[in-house]
């Protein structure tokens, strides 16, 4: 956030929260996934002095979330109960929140949208 007052060619306004885990996560009881986290905005180019990371095209539940971001609730639905229950699998790509306008951080009235990469189940 320092530095977001600097990043030209911003595409949107959004904030972007973003995950990379080592592998495909395994979530549950016991579970420590290991990741990189980005904080960051969509860009039409790259700029000297930032570095940027693009998002590999693919296929994406998005689920959009109001509440306060430190509800877990949202997140045992997804990993816990729509995606084992679905005919897709988690994908091994990046994970991540878009934060609009409507986000107010730890808010119950902030609104996010929440994407999470999947594949067709084998």
């Amino acid at each position: 956030m320092p530095q977001l007052f600097a990043v030209q060619y911003r595409t949107t306004e959004d904030l972007i929260s973003l995950r990379i885990f080592e592998g495909i996560p395994v979530f549950g009881a016991g579970s420590d996934p290991k990741f990189t986290y980005w904080a960051g905005v969509e860009v039409s180019e790259p700029q000297d002095g930032l570095q940027t990371l693009e998002i590999p095209k693919g296929t994406y539940a998005i689920f959009n979330y109001q509440g306060k971001s430190s509800d877990s609730t949202i997140w045992r639905f997804i990993y816990g109960k729509w995606i084992p229950h679905s005919d897709w699998e988690l994908d091994d790509r990046p994970h991540f929140e878009r934060l609009g306008s409507n986000y107010k951080n730890d808010d119950h009235e902030s609104e996010e949208e929440i994407w999470i990469p999947v594949r067709p189940r084998e």
